[in-house]
């Protein structure tokens, strides 16, 4: 439209909201809230969307995420309907989860699954990130002995990159998908950077050999996947479920893992 008529996008979006008039649907007992990123300008970089979270219907979407912007709009809303949502869907986002509170006196703030997979996945490759760094360090001690001992210039440039280094940056994702999702390939192929022919099962075995924790990790990790999967219907039991996987967590020696609990406490 902005090409069409020779106007920018800005102006697009801003007669767009201000002549259309959408009704919004009722608020649903489930309700979901995310961002979209729209950047029409610095007031307007993400636009709220409330979303049915049964049906997938959008209930409505506000211009910006603004407190004063969401005040407006959801105390102009009739507290008796506000009270008809009981569960409210969100991401770590605070100011998401304190709706439940401030607009909906009756519902539970939840964390979506995706974004409490996606925060243990952001700790194990941070993780990985700090191995990696380690033997990065200790390949330029031995680049600096090589070229002192050689008489050659030191260009840490040029700094081979070691088997660790390689199977650090290539194969990280044995450890971050999820274990069903793995494509297990038997019949081996040369790799050049190795010199040697592997399959998955080779490159699985090298990489946990990296570092002690890394097997543990994925156990732990496995743990709540298999959990966020359970087809189990009774709340009372799927609570016992989460609980123990907390206590879990909570005494493991890692700390990414501890950090997990808290989390899982407040989702």
């Amino acid at each position: 439209m902005a090409r069409k008529y020779n106007i920018s996008d800005t102006s697009v979006h801003y007669i767009f909201l201000q002549y259309l008039d959408i009704r919004r649907l009722p608020l649903p007992e489930i309700l979901s809230v995310d961002e979209v990123f729209l950047d029409i300008d610095y007031r307007h970089r993400y636009a709220l969307i409330l979303m049915d979270f049964n049906t997938l219907d959008i209930v409505d979407i506000l211009p910006n995420r603004w407190e004063e912007t969401t005040n407006a709009y959801f105390l102009s809303i009739p507290l008796d309907e506000r009270k008809k949502v009981k569960f409210l869907i969100c991401d770590m986002y605070n100011p998401y989860i304190n709706y439940s509170k401030r607009y909906f006196p009756n519902s539970i703030a939840i964390i979506d699954s995706f974004h409490v997979v996606s925060w243990i996945l952001t700790k194990i490759n941070s993780y990985i990130n700090d191995i990696k760094k380690r033997f990065q360090i200790r390949d330029r001690k031995l680049y600096e002995e090589f070229c002192k001992k050689n008489n050659r210039p030191i260009d840490f440039k040029n700094t081979p990159v070691s088997k660790e280094v390689y199977l650090l940056n290539n194969f990280r994702w044995l450890l971050l998908q999820n274990v069903e999702n793995i494509d297990y390939q038997d019949r081996p192929r040369y790799n050049h950077k190795l010199k040697a022919y592997l399959n998955t099962y080779d490159y699985e075995k090298m990489f946990f050999q990296l570092d002690d924790n890394l097997m543990n990790i994925r156990r732990l990790k496995e743990k709540y996947i298999e959990f966020n999967k359970t087809k189990e219907k009774d709340l009372n039991k799927v609570a016992v479920l989460l609980n123990d996987l907390i206590f879990l967590y909570s005494h493991s020696s890692l700390i990414m893992f501890r950090e997990f609990s808290e989390l899982l406490k407040k989702a």
